[in-house]
């Protein structure tokens, strides 16, 4: 049984649940959908949606409680048109570039580990390799890119090494249960993306 948040935390709690469900992260927090130039443009329009109806709900109540020609009554579709144009465009910029960032780190995360595997060779130190490594699939999991093609394979060929998956149940929030559904989204992945690009 969990225990009770304090008032102020659940207040966070559904401040934080609330952004979740405006900004379509549920998308891929919930549903483990990969991030990447589809799950972008359905976040950004789902936020767009969210302000339109905001601003919508700020000028009727402005012309509810007031004279104000804020928004008068006939222009007001094609102005609530043009803030979602706004909205969407920057949204959608700033969840690519967000995602560009993201991809780049666990790029250069692997290739800094392959470097240094390659570099010290029989002098590496396994025990901090391996924890690296299962440090390597928790962000790829919290970044949710676990599941794209180039690091789904890693993911997949590292996760099976006895050491690193008790590195990552050891030291990571979640343990087994996590591992075990990171390497089943990571094992849908590969096959799906085998069954696209069979071998000939």
């Amino acid at each position: 049984m969990s225990a009770k948040l304090p008032p102020s935390q659940q207040v966070v709690k559904k401040i934080n649940s609330l952004i979740e469900r405006c900004s379509g992260e549920w998308l891929i927090s919930k549903y483990h959908m990969p991030n990447g130039g589809g799950v972008i443009f359905v976040r950004a329009l789902i936020s767009s949606f969210s302000v339109c109806v905001f601003v919508y709900g700020i000028t009727c109540l402005i012309d509810y409680f007031g004279d104000s020609t804020f928004y008068p009554e006939k222009s007001r579709p094609k102005e609530i048109l043009k803030v979602f144009g706004v909205i969407f465009a920057a949204t959608y910029a700033t969840y690519y570039t967000r995602f560009a960032s993201q991809w780049s780190y666990i790029a250069n995360l692997y290739n800094q580990i392959k470097q240094t595997e390659c570099a010290a060779k029989a002098s590496i130190n396994t025990d901090v390799l391996y924890q690296w490594k299962a440090g390597f699939i928790e962000d790829a999991d919290v970044l949710h890119l676990s599941n794209k093609p180039p690091f789904a394979t890693v993911i997949q060929s590292w996760a099976a090494v006895p050491e690193i998956r008790k590195k990552f149940i050891e030291n990571t929030a979640g343990g087994e249960v996590r591992l075990q559904g990171i390497i089943e989204r990571a094992e849908l992945t590969v096959q799906l993306t085998k069954e696209k690009y069979p071998s000939a």
